[in-house]
Parts: structure tokens; C-alpha cells; sequence
């Protein structure tokens, strides 16, 4: 099987002291077809610029500087509309990838799909000290269900136990 290209989408807005450090995250992985689409959402600070030096880094980086703020959603359908990959996979300005996160999503799909299993989505896990993954990290599964969420993650030993509520489909453990 021909390896996907894989379009990794990174809106950002006012993010300049963190979108260096993730997209040098993107430059470490093993996984070596991607493209970096840097959408800037009309950043009042230095965040074009850095964008901008980011298209030197790599000549699969590419950055879209909107003039204007359109709002998250449609800051990364300007990212989604620009992506040439089999496969998408949208990040945050704050995240750092693993070297072998993006190679570790691709194998996992695959072999969902090779298994026949119909994939809508494949996600990493948050392993860094990120606050979403300490906004339910000590919650009893009583507390989770009742802030409606979809699972209760556990910041030390990194397990997680899956919530199945009405406002949530299923969710499939890897």
C-alpha cells in the first residue's frame, strides 16, 4: 500500500510564541507524507510573520494568512479547502506531536479499514500536561456522566473508562 499523504491542518490566532514549537513537532515525525497547512485567522501580533518563516522550514509547509478573523470553524475550512492529503488530521497551536503520532494515526486507520470496520475518525491521545486532559482527570464516573462527559481520564496513569451517555454515539477503545 502507497503511503497517504496526509494533510495536517493547524489554524491558529495570535499564537505566535507557540506555533514554532509545533510545527517543529510536525518536522520530527517518522511519517514522512504531509502537508503542513498553517491557516492564520487575521492575528493582530506576530503570528503571520512566524507562519510566513515557517514556509522556509520545509517546502511541505504552506501558510494562508486571512486579513480578517472569520472565527475557528471557518478558519479551519480555509485550511480543510486548501488540503491535498487522502487523509486529514487537524491540530492545535499548542500541541506537541509525538515523533510517531502522525505514523501511529495512519497504521491505526489502516488497519481499521483493512479489518472493514467503517472509520469516521482516528484521534490521538493527549499524553502532554495539557488542560483538557485535567478537566475530567479526577472525576468519579457519577461526576463525569453528570457534566456530560464522554469519558473520565485519569492524568497519572494515563487510563481512561469510556461514559456511554445519550448526547454521546459509541466510542471504540483502540
Amino acid at each position: 500500500m502507497k503511503e497517504q499523504l496526509v494533510s495536517i491542518i493547524l489554524p491558529t490566532y495570535n499564537r505566535s510564541e507557540l506555533i514554532k514549537r509545533c510545527v517543529n513537532s510536525v518536522l520530527n515525525q517518522t511519517y514522512s507524507n504531509w502537508e503542513l497547512i498553517i491557516s492564520d485567522d487575521g492575528s493582530k501580533d506576530e503570528t503571520p510573520v512566524v507562519a510566513e518563516e515557517c514556509t522556509k522550514l520545509d517546502s511541505r509547509i504552506k501558510a494562508i494568512i486571512n486579513k480578517v478573523n472569520h472565527g475557528t470553524p471557518s478558519n479551519r475550512n480555509i485550511g480543510l479547502s486548501l488540503s491535498k492529503g487522502e487523509l486529514v488530521f487537524f491540530i492545535e497551536d499548542d500541541l506537541i506531536l509525538l515523533p510517531d503520532c502522525v505514523e501511529t494515526l495512519v497504521k491505526t486507520y489502516n488497519s481499521l479499514v483493512l479489518s472493514g470496520t467503517k472509520v469516521g475518525a482516528v484521534v490521538p491521545r493527549l499524553l502532554e500536561d495539557n488542560p483538557i486532559s485535567h478537566i475530567n482527570a479526577d472525576l468519579h464516573k457519577k461526576e463525569a456522566s453528570a457534566k456530560k462527559l464522554p469519558f473520565v481520564f485519569n492524568k497519572w496513569t494515563g487510563k481512561y473508562t469510556i461514559i456511554i451517555l445519550k448526547t454521546f454515539k459509541r466510542f471504540r477503545k483502540p
